[in-house]
């Protein structure tokens, strides 16, 4: 009997071997994004664009395609097109696909990479809540020889290094920290323009250990792009910070000019360079920060 067990088990162990062997898992996700769309003449544009990624994992393999949809290159005719069924790399826990050399049968597609990772920073306290299997979409790619395409997220968190200089008691000092963050969404007003909204997390404008860290947003400001990069900035801006559940004016800390800039060729590195004036002893002070950093914690090996 234990003998007719035993096979039996041996039996079942095959059998569930068998059905791994077997494995198919077929799932779709969708991007909503901004293209940043640049001509043969280096004339950039930033519209929305939408795309969607069909992966298949065997225990053999990883294959998918990429559709994509709303391409701007053409405002009153949008290009939709698909992408041909490839492999695509991955880690040991899944937390990005990268696809290489991406290929189309409908449109001259050429220098193609496609990434949709896990890796990337968010902040604990933000309103935004994120869905489940969440992931930022890294795409960069030309259309023919005429057109370059580039993706960005509405909503990114760069954490990097922040140096800032300051007055204290009649000296200038400098500070340096990777505690602020900076949280960037940019969306469209009611005329249909590209605005955006930065919030810094963390915030601290000196390196005076009793100036305390607060959450700072600044709204309203300007969103452009220029030969392949994307630009916010302001000018005399009033933040706001959040106190007793409302957006307080902080008149204290206004930024004179503020700037955002990608700095990298698939705009996952930014640099944000502000100046403030602030109120010290009755006298008018500036405050100056530049930070550099990624919204990008970790390609995975890509």
């Amino acid at each position: 009997m234990k003998k007719h067990l035993f096979l039996g088990s041996l039996g079942a162990l095959l059998a569930l071997a068998s059905c791994s062997n077997d494995y198919t898992n077929t799932w779709p996700a969708n991007y909503t994004v901004f293209n940043l769309i640049t001509d043969s003449d280096g004339t950039s544009t930033l519209t929305p664009g939408n795309y969607m990624i069909s992966r298949t994992v065997t225990h053999e393999s990883n294959t998918g395609y990429i559709e994509v949809s709303n391409l701007q290159i053409n405002p009153d005719a949008p290009l939709s097109f698909s992408t041909v069924e490839q492999s695509y790399t991955t880690d040991s826990y899944n937390l990005f696909s990268y696809f290489k050399n991406v290929k189309s049968n409908t449109v001259n597609l050429n220098n193609a990479n496609f990434l949709a990772t896990k890796y990337f920073y968010w902040p604990q306290n933000t309103q935004y809540v994120l869905p489940l299997n969440y992931e930022m979409l890294i795409a960069q790619y030309n259309i023919g020889d005429n057109y370059n395409v580039k993706t960005f997220a509405p909503l990114t968190y760069f954490m990097g290094t922040t140096n800032t200089s300051f007055p204290y008691q009649g000296e200038m000092m400098t500070n340096t920290t990777d505690k602020i963050g900076y949280f960037l969404a940019i969306g469209y007003n009611e005329d249909k323009e590209a605005t955006a909204t930065l919030t810094m997390y963390n915030a601290k404008f000196s390196g005076v250990e009793a100036e305390p860290t607060k959450d700072v947003i600044l709204e309203d400001l300007k969103v452009t792009c220029s030969a392949g990069k994307i630009i916010v900035s302001g000018e005399s801006i009033v933040p706001s910070m959040i106190e007793g559940g409302s957006l307080t004016p902080v008149p204290q800390y206004t930024f004179k000019t503020i700037e955002f800039t990608t700095t990298n060729a698939d705009l996952t590195q930014c640099q944000i360079d502000y100046t403030i004036a602030a109120s010290q002893m009755g006298m008018e002070v500036e405050y100056k920060g530049s930070f550099t950093g990624s919204y990008i914690a970790d390609l995975g090996g890509e």
